[in-house]
């Protein structure tokens, strides 16, 4: 087995954006009345000016870096597939994707755990406290996840095997993999978005997603099927290559959950993905869903 680190972050701007904030934010407790009790700390409130301001930079530069990592990933995964590889069992050369799960075992980024908001002392204002002291990385990065939402729902367990950036293509290529090590009943399938905000073709999508859904059942499995919305600014729906798909083969379809979440700028946590409450209603709605499918139980 290899593993890949890729030890790259924003390149600096988040160093900058730390520098420029203790600069910009020295004189703003006194301002808003508020005592700290280290001078290395400083601190603003979230709805303030200095404190939007902060909050939106500092944003910049992780998604700066977590877009800097897919870059870098993708980039080792073509030369994987591109490099061949010795086989003990075999005397015929592979290349290392035979060989090499391509998955993201986590992404984590000192960007995002820079900043944070707290309940601290001043009426029960929530203020935004950084420490501008380097600090090491003390929580894991990643994006909330509707499978574990579902399995707390099922108590059944689910596996989450979603890779950040993929497009169908590299996940049709990975499902056979995943279905044997996994062997499971049932595959939620959520794919397409990015193919999408690179305008790969719709029926390049459609056969993608449908040679997965064969797969699936081939092994046995049943699909779930959700709906993904076409990117735009305004009245978001599911492509209709989702509806295409759920007709054509007959599935369980969530169809409107994912458009309608990703409408509301409550549900977000930036122009693309769902913010942690946004995840934890798509969970919520799959598992109504399956239980009005008569797939699960309520675990209560």
């Amino acid at each position: 087995m290899v593993c890949v680190m890729i030890h790259s972050g924003s390149r600096g701007l988040g160093y900058q954006v730390c520098d420029d904030s203790l600069r910009d934010l020295r004189g703003v407790p006194a301002k808003y009345g508020i005592e700290l009790p280290d001078r290395q700390l400083a601190c603003a409130p979230v709805e303030s000016p200095e404190g939007r301001h902060y909050l939106g930079t500092m944003c910049s530069a992780g998604n700066f870096a977590w877009c800097n990592r897919q870059l870098l990933m993708m980039q080792a995964r073509e030369a994987m597939a591109a490099t061949p590889v010795s086989d003990t069992c075999s005397d015929t050369p592979r290349t290392a994707v035979a060989v090499v799960e391509k998955e993201c075992v986590a992404d984590l980024t000192l960007e995002a755990t820079g900043a944070l908001v707290v309940p601290f002392g001043v009426g029960g204002t929530e203020l935004l406290i950084r420490t501008i002291r380097e600090v090491g990385i003390t929580a894991i990065s990643c994006t909330p996840s509707y499978p574990a939402v579902l399995e707390e729902l099922t108590g059944l367990p689910v596996i989450n095997a979603g890779v950040p950036g993929e497009v169908t293509a590299q996940g049709l290529s990975r499902l056979p993999g995943l279905l044997e090590r996994h062997r499971p009943a049932l595959v939620i399938l959520c794919h397409g978005g990015n193919d999408m905000l690179r305008r790969e073709s719709a029926e390049a999508i459609y056969s993608n997603l449908e040679a997965m859904v064969d797969l699936v059942r081939a092994h046995g499995a049943e699909v779930l099927l959700v709906g993904v919305p076409q990117p735009r600014l305004l009245f978001l729906q599911p492509a209709e290559i989702y509806d295409r798909l759920a007709n054509d083969r007959h599935l369980v379809y969530l169809r409107d959950a994912l458009p309608r979440l990703e409408s509301d700028a409550g549900m977000k946590s930036d122009p693309i993905h769902l913010n942690r409450e946004g995840y934890r209603q798509l969970g919520v709605e799959i598992h109504e869903l399956l239980q009005a499918a008569g797939a699960v139980s309520d675990v209560n």
